[in-house]
């Protein structure tokens, strides 16, 4: 039938005709691809070509772009800690931190803290209560707050104040209770205090080994 079409369309209008229908039937195949949704069956001259439009490379990437991304675990968080540390050296003072001793659920830490300097001896605060508080954080990040602070002869459960003398080391301790998640060894032990008359004091432990 085409061929027909053909011959008589070249008998009435010459061989001219020819780059005319090559030219309409251009416009209409690119009229009919680009109407044509991804996957739709294109089919133009009477039938005579037929085809499904593909995906093109960047609607596949997308499409499969979830789908083909690799999963990416982020890992928890953690708390910071510090290298093993026993002696931390901060603002004109030196706190040492010599043993920390398991007992059942109770732990118990104990340093000495020295003046550095050869100036009028300065009073030393250690807080375990209200907005500064020495405390223990284990490795999830849950905190243990002290219920009792000893400083030299003086202890309290909220802070105790004494005053502190170049080269007289004077001892301290921290009294925990109700500590099971702890076996081995504290991942962190944080003093908060203050150098009077107002200097904040933030001193890290780290890794300290308990012994029992």
């Amino acid at each position: 039938m085409m061929d027909n079409i053909m011959t008589e369309l070249v008998r009435r209008y010459g061989m001219w005709v020819i780059p005319a229908l090559l030219v309409a039937g251009a416009t209409v195949w690119f009229v009919a691809h680009y109407q044509a949704e991804p996957g739709d069956e294109v089919s133009i001259l009477w039938g005579m070509v037929e085809y499904t439009k593909s995906k093109s490379q960047a609607e596949h990437k997308l499409i499969h772009s979830d789908k083909d991304q690799p999963t990416i675990t982020k890992p928890p968080a953690t708390t910071y800690r510090p290298s093993t540390v026993t002696k931390v050296e901060i603002s004109e003072i030196t706190l040492d931190l010599r043993v920390c001793r398991r007992s059942e659920s109770n732990i118990i830490c104990d340093f000495f803290i020295t003046s550095t300097t050869d100036t009028e001896p300065e009073g030393f605060i250690i807080h375990i209560k209200g907005d500064h508080k020495s405390k223990i954080i284990d490795d999830s990040g849950k905190e243990y707050y002290a219920y009792l602070v000893r400083l030299g002869k003086k202890s309290h459960a909220w802070s105790v104040e004494d005053k502190l003398y170049a080269d007289r080391p004077k001892r301290a301790s921290l009294y925990f209770e109700n500590i099971s998640m702890i076996e081995e060894q504290i991942p962190i032990l944080e003093v908060e205090g203050f150098l009077l008359p107002g200097t904040r004091i933030n001193a890290l432990f780290g890794d300290i080994p308990l012994s029992r």
